[in-house]
């Protein structure tokens, strides 16, 4: 068997940082995406997707300014409108990372008879770690239901970023 050619087994060390405060230098010079910006752990597979978002929503908001001046206005608008989403799948990922790293045997027994049953949620799979705000519990519910991951797969960031520009009053500018 494979498993008994492993004379030593190691685990990946996986670090799980607190969001960055700014995503941009206050010059407005500098603006991070991606893993810079909003690192995320693996299990949701979603850190290149969200990268490619940011990335998308940055162009938007730029291709908006008209001149110099305006450009620290569209690094925020970048910001004020990726963060929100960035926050709720990093957070879902981490939770999707205590589902497949369960230590205790009948966590992961309760947690495989879920999954048979189409639901990755476990009750009570988590020693609380303090409470849960409301969209913590409604990302753990939607998860439950699969409705986090139409939500995840089925954004459209152009769209999004569009809609949420006009609603802050930020103008098109139609370019030749």
């Amino acid at each position: 068997m494979l498993l008994e050619h492993i004379e030593k087994p190691t685990k990946w060390l996986l670090a799980d940082l607190p969001p960055l405060r700014r995503w941009s230098s206050a010059s407005g010079k500098i603006v991070l995406v991606g893993d810079a910006a909003h690192a995320m752990l693996p299990f949701l597979a979603q850190g290149a997707a969200q990268a490619i978002e940011s990335s998308a929503v940055l162009a938007i908001c730029l291709a908006r300014v008209s001149i110099a001046e305006a450009i620290p206005e569209a690094i925020s608008a970048y910001e004020a409108i990726r963060k929100p989403r960035v926050k709720r799948i990093s957070f879902a990922s981490r939770e999707n990372g205590n589902v497949w790293h369960l230590e205790e045997r009948p966590e992961q027994d309760a947690r495989d008879a879920a999954l048979k049953m189409g639901s990755i949620f476990v009750r009570g799979r988590f020693k609380e770690k303090g409470p849960r705000s409301e969209d913590e519990q409604e990302i753990q519910m939607e998860l439950a239901t699969g409705k986090f991951q139409a939500r995840v797969f089925g954004f459209d960031a152009i769209s999004d970023a569009n809609d949420k520009l006009e609603q802050m009053g930020v103008p098109s500018i139609n370019r030749p």
